[in-house]
């Protein structure tokens, strides 16, 4: 899943999805996931979404490197609240980041 959604211009994050094809990115100067430490958030949403838009294949590269980077460091974060025993409490975080209210079958609307 990560790198099929990265190869079609989506990017994973803490506040929820983002499609890097779209028009209001454009212009954006910040990086996929402001903290993240892979390669993909070196560089602008913008010049991400150029590399989609001229069909370039560093495009496609960069974002299933972030997708695989959120995931890792998404599971890391879920083991150490396991191991803090505050679990729930990270799940309902990330939930609300992603704009899930706890009645949602995980679809974000």
């Amino acid at each position: 899943m990560p790198t099929r959604n990265g190869r079609n211009a989506s990017a994973f994050t803490d506040r929820g999805v983002l499609k890097l094809r779209n028009l209001r990115y454009q212009r954006d100067p910040t990086p996929v996931e402001p903290g993240c430490p892979c390669p993909a958030c070196r560089r602008s949403r913008a010049y991400i979404r150029h590399l989609f838009i001229a069909g370039e294949m560093l495009g496609p590269v960069l974002l299933s490197i972030h997708n695989l980077t959120y995931y890792q460091r998404l599971m890391a974060q879920a083991r150490r609240a396991i191991e803090e025993n505050r679990f729930e409490q990270f799940r309902q975080s990330k939930r609300e980041g992603w704009g899930l209210d706890e009645g949602s079958s995980g679809e974000k609307a």
